[in-house]
């Protein structure tokens, strides 16, 4: 038996109006699902401390600390001094962070020392390959800053859209990130955002060395390499000094480290001895015995307290370096 809606048959046909009520119904699910999306689990906009340390760049910096979500997970700005700020780009890779120190260098005339994250994450993490910018855009770089084509720039524009958005970004649509971690109580500075949380066995050291290792990949490091490079001349050419500095990460990381791993720092070290030569200065937290279990929120993240006994180290140490 034919159904009395369908198409096909003749003496039933399908009346225009419910062409127009069909599309009605797709237009309210479509916006329902998007305000639902994005309810539960927002598009990621600009974080308000990389927007107020994005603002605070200007003629007072004088000091730039530069790197990943360690930098600002790891670094208080207040505690270095008035004249210090934060450039964190988190799940950021050299390339990112050259694109945006190009972009904000002369927001910064007296600039006159970067300390840069030293660090494989730099080199093996892809900022600039996601198509989600938001980290991007908190630094003030907007659509046609990205190196993206012309197409790629309006498929971007797209699928930001406040009813795309939800269906692109939305963590509740991949299966394997349903299980959240617990929130966390999030202390917020300008260019600083950590919390009290502790490392336990799950995320220790050597659990997340293993994580990072996967993430290897030679085509990565190779063009990271490239763009720490073209990023350690800039500075060098503007007599901007770089202080290279190795967070510390927990208790089990670099001691599990392979063989392959140890192998791509070095390449890291490498570069960047080829462009500093006898100027380069490298501070190595990494193994420090001072930083202990009750210092980080997991395997490679400094937590409030550890962040607060890193700054004042690192405050000691540029306050040294300028008397040397």
């Amino acid at each position: 038996m034919r159904s009395s809606i369908s198409n096909s048959d003749p003496l039933h046909p399908w009346p225009r109006s419910h062409d127009a009520l069909l599309a009605v119904l797709l237009a309210f699910t479509w916006v329902a699902a998007a305000l639902l999306l994005n309810w539960m689990d927002p598009y990621p906009s600009p974080r308000p401390s990389a927007t107020a340390a994005s603002a605070a760049l200007g003629p007072g910096t004088r000091v730039l600390v530069v790197g990943t979500s360690h930098v600002l997970d790891g670094i208080k700005p207040t505690l270095l001094g008035p004249d210090a700020m934060n450039l964190a780009v988190s799940g950021g890779d050299y390339r990112a962070i050259l694109l945006i120190l190009r972009h904000r260098l002369a927001d910064m005339p007296n600039l006159e020392t970067v300390v840069l994250e030293a660090d494989n994450l730099c080199l093996l993490q892809a900022g600039v390959d996601r198509n989600d910018f938001s980290e991007f855009y908190a630094w003030g770089l907007s659509r046609n800053d990205l190196p993206l084509s012309w197409r790629a720039k309006l498929w971007q524009a797209f699928v930001e859209q406040p009813l795309v958005a939800p269906f692109f970004f939305s963590r509740r649509l991949a299966p394997g990130s349903w299980p959240h971690a617990p929130k966390l109580e999030l202390i917020c500075e300008p260019g600083f955002q950590s919390t009290t949380q502790r490392v336990a066995a799950a995320n220790s050291g050597s659990a997340i060395i293993r994580l990072h290792e996967r993430m290897i990949s030679d085509q990565l490091t190779t063009q990271n390499l490239a763009a720490l490079e073209e990023l350690l001349r800039l500075l060098k050419n503007r007599g901007i000094r770089v202080v290279l500095l190795t967070l510390p990460h927990h208790q089990g990381y670099s001691s599990n480290a392979s063989a392959r791993w140890q192998k791509t720092f070095s390449g890291l070290l490498n570069t960047a001895r080829s462009i500093l030569g006898d100027e380069m200065t490298w501070w190595n937290l990494d193994s420090r015995p001072e930083f202990t279990d009750v210092d980080f929120m997991d395997g490679h993240h400094l937590n409030v307290d550890g962040a607060v006994k890193l700054s004042e180290w690192l405050r000691e140490s540029l306050a040294n370096l300028d008397h040397d």
